[in-house]
């Protein structure tokens, strides 16, 4: 069913990245929001996409390196210290809201 393949996050494909490796992902919102254009994305229900995307990155050297680079540049954007002001901005704003 939809719900067991949902992803709340990414943080796999945001790990990935991190490490630089080239990610071919589903076409999951989370995942594509994440990926923000540095990933191969294929639908999620076509096993013949994800193939053909697999290939391409076994065969392209360049394919790789030029998404792995992008990888490394977007997850720059995604830290812990990040995370945690954004959900203290949330937090303030439904207390100022309350109160």
């Amino acid at each position: 069913d939809a719900d067991a393949r949902a992803e709340g996050f990414g943080l796999p494909v945001l790990e990935a990245m991190a490490a630089g490796v080239p990610v071919v992902t589903s076409d999951a919102p989370a995942l594509v929001e994440v990926g923000g254009g540095a990933t191969i994305v294929v639908p999620r229900d076509a096993p013949s996409a994800l193939a053909v995307a697999l290939r391409s990155l076994l065969a392209d050297d360049t394919v790789r390196r030029t998404l792995g680079e992008a990888g490394r540049r977007r997850a720059t954007g995604f830290t812990w210290v990040t995370a945690a002001r954004a959900l203290w901005t949330v937090y303030a704003k439904v207390h100022r809201r309350r109160a």
